[in-house]
């Protein structure tokens, strides 16, 4: 199961970062590539916990407890939905 999440999304983010090394694309057309590959990563990481979770429930995998940057997390949320919530006037 794993396999068939990954790879498509690993596909995404592949072909957004070989994009992103053009260098004939526009400032807003980078801004939107950087937007992808922060959602794609943000996905992938779901699905990475999703499938954790279903390790750790069969008994595979113990939960590890690590500091992270709530603030950088905040910052990638904010920065995802930035243009949705314009868009509705938020």
């Amino acid at each position: 199961m794993s396999h068939e999440l990954r790879t498509p999304m690993n596909a995404v983010l592949g072909f957004s970062r070989i994009l992103l090394e053009d260098k004939k694309i526009t400032t807003e057309q980078k801004e939107s590539l950087d937007i992808i590959n922060r959602s794609g990563s943000h996905l992938l990481n779901l699905i990475n916990g999703i499938l954790d979770m279903a390790k750790i429930e069969s008994g595979r995998m113990q939960v590890e407890y690590k500091p992270f940057d709530l603030a950088l997390l905040i910052q990638d949320v904010i920065n995802m939905m930035h243009e949705r919530a314009e868009k509705k006037g938020i």
